[in-house]
């Protein structure tokens, strides 16, 4: 299986808000999350949020007409027994903090995967660069790894 993840990665925590997980059937689901309740951003972690809003994902912190950010841990557990495929340290890293059992694969590290400058467009919940969009970015993982790695997931 294959997690992708976007959000604000910060000094002090990785914000996740959007998520998507993409299964060996081919099924998918691909979530977004309000901000974390116990979250007090710095007004230098504002920057970066704002910047990456901005020029990056447009996804606002506070966008609050999607899914309260205490069920990103009851998804996660769903997944917990399952080999997971994820590229970059920053979503191995959050991943294996939530999922500490679990096996991760970082594909960045063990296969030297590379996002493309641009990836495809998918239909998402949100109109933001498909660069920055987990369900995209799931999507080219999956057909890195069934072209190049023989891994079918």
């Amino acid at each position: 299986m294959i997690i992708t993840l976007e959000g604000f990665v910060l000094p002090t925590r990785y914000i996740i808000k959007e998520l998507t997980i993409l299964y060996e059937s081919g099924a998918f689901q691909h979530f977004h999350f309000n901000a974390p309740t116990d979250f007090m951003p710095t007004e230098k972690e504002m920057q970066t949020i704002k910047y990456t809003t901005k020029y990056l994902n447009q996804l606002n912190l506070h966008d609050e007409s999607i899914l309260p950010y205490s069920t990103l841990d009851v998804i996660l557990k769903t997944v917990a027994t399952r080999t997971i495929y994820v590229a970059g340290n920053a979503a191995r890293k959050f991943l294996t903090a939530k999922l500490p059992t679990t096996c991760i694969i970082d594909i960045s590290k063990k296969y030297g995967f590379k996002y493309a400058a641009a990836l495809p467009r998918m239909s998402c919940f949100k109109v933001h660069t498909s660069r920055y969009c987990s369900l995209s970015k799931g999507m080219y993982i999956r057909n890195f790894l069934n072209s190049n790695v023989n891994i079918y997931v």
